[in-house]
């Protein structure tokens, strides 16, 4: 399987541009393997981009940083395949902070809260640092592991607690949900969602083999 290349340009552009720093929002991604690819490549290509502004313009200063926040592979997985869509250097972007990958299961148990609180020390430590900002790439399978309404009303809590914009912010967030997670969620409850958090992508795919 692969992304359709037309649906691979229009979810980067969205990426970079259509989500502002301040601003949270919603990624459905089909499969593990196109979610990889998403990550893979934004990653990698906003690592690159930020170290290449900062060498034309001679500054020594660290790029923005990346949270990766993964529930359906290991952080060791996360890292071969970044290392395989050719981001070099990972331990030492690892090492200064620049790359942060945590597994997310950790991050909101026992406290749900537990993911804000890292972006927030993030936030903090961009600011403090001299960085652009974070970019966090949040997978919200936690919220699908137990089923039932329950956890679907604690998603929306969840999601209704980050607000769409925040003035001055210096967070760009991603909560990315699986489609099979995505759609076990009543039609209300999705449209609430999207309520919740103004900017949605749905990524399809294409059953083309490269």
């Amino acid at each position: 399987m692969r992304i359709e290349s037309e649906n691979n340009e229009s979810i980067m552009k969205w990426l970079d541009e259509e989500v502002r720093d301040g601003e949270n929002s919603i990624i459905i991604y089909p499969n593990l393997q196109t979610f990889r690819q998403i990550y893979t490549k934004y990653v990698k290509d906003q690592l690159a981009k930020e170290d290449g502004n900062n060498s034309k313009r001679n500054e020594p200063s660290l790029p923005r940083i990346m949270l990766i926040a993964t529930f359906y592979e290991t952080t060791d997985s996360v890292k071969h395949h970044l290392s395989a869509a050719g981001l070099q250097n990972i331990q030492s972007l690892i090492n200064n902070g620049s790359l942060v990958i945590v597994d997310a299961f950790s991050s909101y148990y026992p406290n749900v809260d537990g993911m804000k609180k890292l972006v927030a020390s993030l936030s903090d430590r961009a600011r403090k640092e001299g960085r652009d900002g974070v970019t966090a790439i949040v997978d919200m399978g936690f919220f699908f592991l137990f089923g039932g309404d329950g956890r679907a009303t604690e998603l929306i809590n969840y999601e209704a607690s980050l607000a769409p914009t925040t003035e001055g912010g210096n967070v760009k967030g991603f909560s990315c949900y699986h489609g099979g997670n995505y759609d076990t969620l009543k039609d209300d409850q999705k449209k609430e969602l999207a309520q919740r958090q103004k900017k949605v992508f749905e990524v399809t795919e294409s059953t083309t083999t490269s």
